[in-house]
């Protein structure tokens, strides 16, 4: 019988300059089945990451400790990873990458943040092709 390989994780990456709300975050996802990238804290640790890396989704506050993260929403945009943002600070910035990103804001319950980000990705759960 052949065996089933399954899906790898997908990853998200965090960009949350709060350590309590980011390792939280962290956590809520990796219970849910995700793996994580970060939490990162500024907006010059996730371009650095993402030079190398290719998560499948993100989650993005607004306001890092380096400054607001335009940049890294544009990245994600101009690569077609889908990203939800999760800050107090409105990002309804006219013309910017963040304006059309879904907004959660502050509080805001992770499974909420889980729910939107599942209807972003394909099942992670679903095996690949058996193998020989």
């Amino acid at each position: 019988m052949p065996e089933l390989v399954m899906a790898e994780p997908h990853r998200i990456l965090i960009l949350e300059d709060d350590g309590f709300i980011g390792w939280h975050l962290a956590d809520e996802l990796e219970a849910a089945g995700f793996a994580v990238a970060g939490p990162f804290i500024s907006t010059s640790e996730a371009m650095a990451y993402l030079a190398q890396e290719i998560p499948a989704a993100a989650i993005v506050d607004v306001m890092l400790r380096d400054g607001a993260c335009d940049a890294v929403g544009d990245l994600l945009e101009s690569r077609g990873i889908p990203f939800l943002v999760h800050s107090a600070t409105n990002p309804r910035d006219p013309g910017g990458s963040l304006e059309a990103a879904p907004w959660f804001g502050k509080p805001r319950k992770t499974a909420h943040l889980i729910e939107a980000l599942e209807a972003m990705l394909p099942d992670a759960d679903a095996p690949t092709s058996p193998r020989p």
